[in-house]
């Protein structure tokens, strides 16, 4: 409660305009009850009198307006003030976890921690070539900490999928969108690896995403993770890359879905989320901190 009333108190402090205006309010709401009457520019008498009503519907006007633009000032604060700008970008912290939006490199993510997991996007058929591909968020992953073992991970993960329906679409297994497949400390390896599909992939289509498979993909992935008791994410903007979705785009799509399941769903057993970022010289910085002021102003 104190650290609403503090963003409250620094919102009018920091507000010149508004202050100015509510002081003008004010003084137009006194003056409407007071009768003032003078002779040769000198005060002759003061005294209170029935309102008047073009002062007073000036004053409650303008006294409106501040109100009313003092609540989202006081948004603006409160969201500066829960949004920290870290060394590799940037940290809020909903509820009791910690978002990070990092400038990183997706390869060199280490989930050996017993409650950590990265998350990377498939295709809904999970023969995803994005695999052997390092420019990809999949690709480097796996190129970097299996090199020598993708033919083995793609057995472990049709493993995986055996007993999950599926429907036959251009002679291939498609499975249904945002499914999840996890690999347990795959090739003696400790990592935890969650595999959603966040994207179809179709004869003379190719591969493609959308905000609403984000969504749900991000979703599902919650769900799942409550009962593996796994609580630390790290993940690329899913949909953004090979997904084909304009990285803006993905970007809202995936932090509006984080926050709002944070914030609204309750999902107790996430403690902090990691998306990283591609981007050595930063230059999206300003694209994904107007990203997160929109999707918090919209959520607060």
């Amino acid at each position: 409660m104190w650290k609403k009333f503090i963003d409250l108190v620094v919102a009018l402090l920091t507000s010149t305009l508004l202050n100015i205006l509510a002081i003008f309010s004010f003084i137009l709401i006194v003056l409407a009850f007071l009768k003032i009457e003078f002779a040769e520019w000198k005060l002759k008498s003061l005294s209170m009198q029935n309102p008047n009503p073009i002062l007073l519907s000036i004053g409650i006007v303008v006294l409106a307006v501040v109100v009313i633009s003092h609540f989202f000032e006081f948004k603006k604060v409160k969201i500066k003030r829960l949004l920290k700008k870290t060394e590799k970008g940037f940290k809020i912290t909903i509820g009791n976890c910690h978002l990070n939006i990092n400038f990183d490199d997706i390869k060199s993510v280490n989930c050996s921690d017993a409650q950590s997991a990265i998350i990377l996007p498939m295709n809904d058929t999970f023969d995803d070539e994005c695999i052997n591909d390092p420019k990809s968020s999949l690709g480097a992953f796996f190129q970097e900490n299996f090199p020598k073992g993708i033919e083995e991970i793609q057995g472990l993960i049709a493993n995986e999928l055996k007993d999950t329906s599926y429907e036959t679409i251009d002679s291939k297994k498609t499975y249904p969108l945002n499914t999840v497949v996890y690999l347990d400390g795959p090739l003696g390896s400790k990592q935890h690896i969650i595999l959603v599909s966040v994207t179809t992939k179709r004869k003379n289509e190719g591969i493609k995403s959308d905000p609403s498979y984000i969504a749900k993909g991000v979703l599902e992935v919650f769900k799942f993770s409550a009962d593996k008791k796994l609580g630390k994410f790290y993940m690329p903007v899913l949909g953004a890359g090979h997904g084909g979705v304009d990285f803006r785009v993905a970007l809202y799509s995936l932090l509006l879905e984080v926050i709002y399941n944070l914030k609204y769903k309750k999902f107790h057993h996430v403690k902090e989320i990691n998306i990283i970022i591609y981007d050595p010289e930063h230059k999206l910085a300003k694209d994904v901190k107007n990203a997160i002021y929109c999707i918090m102003e919209v959520l607060l």
